[in-house]
């Protein structure tokens, strides 16, 4: 019965900070200014917690994301992403990739000097599915808020992709208009915004996973082999699962 703020730190066991909100796409006006479209009627629970150490967990931003469909209609086609627009320093000289193994999607310089930086070497992000969505799986295991659930996986990232300011091909979604949802949508999917299509590799071998290369060893499919560096969007889809109401 007595505040000990040594001991009674809220948040996220062990971490030094956790930030915790609430989100909806229940304001039609907003959902219209984006991609012009009516609301879904989906709440987003969003936990944030972070470490002030040195080491791997210092430079970690760790984000739970709890979805509930609050509207009457179930959504069989579901499909979440982790979408970033990174700039990592000055943001025209970007390169984007991910690692299907780990589920991880990166952003890093395409060259080794960042005039933001000046003369430190420019970093490297990126974002990592540590806990997908779960869908029915016999036999399987997965793990859901804290919990083991029986006869269910978790997701691992299903799709990466990009897009790039100003370009023609993999242009932005455009805003204001339902055409713009679609296009997400496609990208989502991992498919090209405006065609629908899937990306294609150098070889021309259709994908849902762009620019799968290694960049430290120069192998495989590299950002830069089809475009130039530039200001990079990237995302990380899973799904698609149905989600019923509540």
């Amino acid at each position: 019965g007595t505040y000990d703020p040594s001991v009674d730190i809220p948040g996220f066991p062990g971490a030094d900070q956790t930030v915790w909100f609430v989100a909806n796409d229940l304001n039609s006006t907003n959902t219209a200014d984006l991609y012009g479209t009516q609301p879904l009627g989906i709440e987003c629970q969003v936990t944030s917690w972070a470490y002030a150490q040195e080491g791997p967990l210092g430079n970690m931003v760790f984000r739970s994301f709890v979805l509930i469909n609050r509207s009457t209609a179930t959504l069989d086609s579901m499909v979440v992403a982790m979408w970033a627009d990174p700039d990592l320093g000055f943001s025209d000289d970007d390169f984007a990739g991910c690692d299907t193994s780990l589920s991880l999607g990166f952003i890093y310089n395409a060259q080794n000097v960042d005039q933001t930086y000046g003369e430190l070497p420019p970093p490297a992000a990126g974002f990592d599915f540590f806990q997908g969505p779960i869908v029915a799986a016999p036999g399987a295991t997965a793990t859901f808020r804290g919990k083991t659930i029986q006869g269910y996986r978790n997701l691992p990232m299903t799709a990466f992709f990009y897009f790039i300011k100003s370009d023609l091909t993999l242009a932005d979604p455009v805003q204001g208009d339902p055409a713009g949802a679609t296009q997400m949508y496609n990208f989502m999917r991992g498919r090209i915004g405006l065609t629908g299509q899937f990306f294609q590799d150098p070889q021309g071998n259709q994908t849902t996973f762009v620019l799968t290369g290694d960049p430290v060893t120069g192998s495989g499919w590299l950002d830069g082999q089809q475009y130039p560096m530039g200001d990079r969007r990237m995302g990380l889809s899973a799904g698609a699962f149905t989600m019923a109401p509540g």
